[in-house]
């Protein structure tokens, strides 16, 4: 091969993809909603998005809210200066916590 210069090209395993199978990152789940969102039992289907926010110079704000589907009403929402994924879990706490007070 090294005589007439042949290269045998080996093409190496892709990290990325193995990442993502390794945390399941792109997994399929079951949807056993159907696209019926409105279920008429309060807190029974909970939404959630992250909104991005701009003010000032080009700065930028996200807003992470729950809602429920049934009341269109706003559980928990947190607002944050970085996208993290504490800005979602903080989210959560506060529904935990104002769902479940002692």
């Amino acid at each position: 091969m090294r005589k007439y210069n042949i290269v045998c090209p080996h093409r190496k395993p892709n990290k990325y993809k193995q990442i993502a199978k390794a945390t399941k990152e792109h997994s399929t789940l079951s949807n056993p909603l159907n696209r019926k969102f409105k279920q008429n039992i309060p807190r029974k289907v909970l939404l959630t998005d992250i909104s991005y926010l701009s003010y000032g110079q080009g700065l930028r704000a996200y807003l992470s809210v729950i809602k429920d589907s049934s009341t269109n009403e706003i559980l928990a929402y947190e607002v944050s200066s970085n996208l993290k994924l504490e800005l979602a879990t903080d989210t959560i706490k506060k529904l935990w916590g104002s769902l479940y007070k002692p």
